[in-house]
């Protein structure tokens, strides 16, 4: 990513992000219960792109100014990360999804995702195996994650993602102890 295309994306993912997290609060709302679980039930992120919830947030988003070459990727990562935060139970901001992950179960020294587990996760690629993937990681957390990052992790999902995954699971799991 050039600095220009940088500059756009720091700038306006926030913004987004910002529209992002207050609709998942909306979702929680009793009100609201039919559509998240019509969300629950997609199969896929193309799935959840054939669904009015979906083109509802979307057009909120796409009527954003200064979007820049963000606008171009929206359509295509925003469905896998409203399907995931469908499953999302409650918010949990102080702690990144991957420290979360790598946070140990009570009474064990077992992280709460197993080592190997984690690394399969760190290979996918983007697509419905990372859709369903993450919905499980939700599960295993309980429903209880910080929903800014996950949608953030989840859109960006690339190398530099990857990293800092692997940096705070990996942190969190405290492997350098003696």
């Amino acid at each position: 990513m050039d600095d220009s295309t940088k500059t756009w994306v720091e700038g306006a993912w926030p913004r987004v992000l910002h529209v992002i997290v207050t609709w998942w609060e909306r979702l929680q709302e009793p009100a609201n219960r039919g559509m998240k679980a019509e969300l629950r039930r997609a199969r896929g992120a193309d799935d959840v792109a054939l669904q009015g919830p979906y083109y509802a947030l979307l057009a909120k988003i796409m009527a954003m100014e200064d979007l820049g070459v963000l606008k171009r990727s929206i359509p295509y990562r925003l469905p896998s990360v409203i399907g995931v935060l469908a499953h999302v139970k409650s918010n949990n901001p102080k702690v990144e999804v991957a420290e979360a992950m790598g946070a140990k179960k009570k009474g064990s020294d077992q992280a709460l995702v197993s080592d190997l587990r984690f690394r399969r996760i760190l290979r996918l690629e983007e697509g419905d195996e990372l859709y369903t993937t993450m919905i499980r990681v939700t599960r295993m957390l309980d429903g209880s994650v910080n929903v800014a990052d996950l949608a953030s992790s989840i859109f960006f999902w690339n190398e530099k993602t990857r990293k800092r995954w692997a940096s705070q699971y990996y942190l969190k799991r405290n492997i350098f102890e003696d």
